[in-house]
């Protein structure tokens, strides 16, 4: 930008004092006279204002040093790891980076997956169809108990309006019957072999299941006291065989339907 204005303001001072020592252009002398001064101003003007700017930033004076942190202090210095120039290095020196293993492929292959079992359900009707044995079997007693003494019979019949001598004649057929199931059944033996009435003692370790204390009874045995009834206890059992069961009905009839026919 300077050399253009130089340029400017040289040549409008050369040609306008030549054209005022040589006024052919028809234009007067004075006017050439001030032309020329202000081409020698506009010189001036520029040279001055080049002198004036400065060329170059001026100082901003000493930075002040910052203090380290007391981290970077108080580590030690590190020692700076020499670079190999590239030429130096070989591409047998260079340990291979190791791939992954791949993975093995299973020892056996996968089984396809089984089905669960289908579980099936027992019909509502055969539901019951298969009674525990157990209570076949106390049915099945009471069903014998009731074909032998009538006990069924005599125990649900309402024998208040009875009188004594009709009661006793039937407790004389329930007797008969059922004593006979019992001894068909069961092998039955007292508890204790004293006769009733005599005088009985329970030492420590006696079977309390087998004993019922009445009275006044001590914290802690022996016990003394009399015998008023021996108790019983089973020795050996024959239950009866159970049959004439449905899956309708799981266990045996006490009684059946009696019908005259005719």
């Amino acid at each position: 930008m300077k050399p253009l204005l130089y340029a400017f303001g040289a040549a409008l001072a050369l040609i306008n004092g030549g054209i005022a020592f040589f006024p052919a252009a028809g234009m007067s002398v004075l006017v050439h006279m001030l032309s020329a001064v202000l081409g020698i101003a506009v010189l001036m003007t520029v040279a001055k204002a080049s002198e004036s700017k400065p060329s170059a930033r001026p100082s901003l004076g000493p930075v002040a040093a910052r203090p380290a942190p007391p981290e970077a202090a108080a580590s030690p210095a590190r020692t700076p790891t020499p670079l190999v120039p590239p030429s130096t290095v070989s591409p047998a020196s260079v340990p291979p980076t190791p791939l992954p293993p791949a993975s093995a492929p299973p020892a056996h292959p996968p089984s396809a997956p089984v089905a669960p079992a289908s579980v099936s359900t027992p019909a509502p009707h055969l539901a019951a169809a298969v009674a525990p044995r157990a209570e076949a079997e106390v049915v099945a007693l009471l069903a014998l108990l009731q074909d032998k003494g009538r006990l069924v019979d005599f125990v649900r019949e309402d024998i208040t309006g009875a009188s004594d001598a009709q009661v006793g004649a039937a407790a004389r057929v329930v007797h008969a019957g059922c004593r006979q199931v019992l001894s068909d059944c069961f092998e039955i033996a007292p508890v204790r072999t004293e006769p009733e009435s005599g005088r009985v003692v329970l030492t420590a370790g006696y079977d309390a299941a087998a004993h019922r204390l009445l009275g006044s009874v001590p914290a802690q045995p022996p016990y003394t006291g009399t015998l008023l009834h021996p108790g019983w206890k089973v020795v050996s059992l024959k239950l009866p065989r159970v049959t004439g069961t449905t899956p309708e009905r799981p266990w045996p009839v006490l009684a059946p339907a009696e019908i005259q026919v005719g």
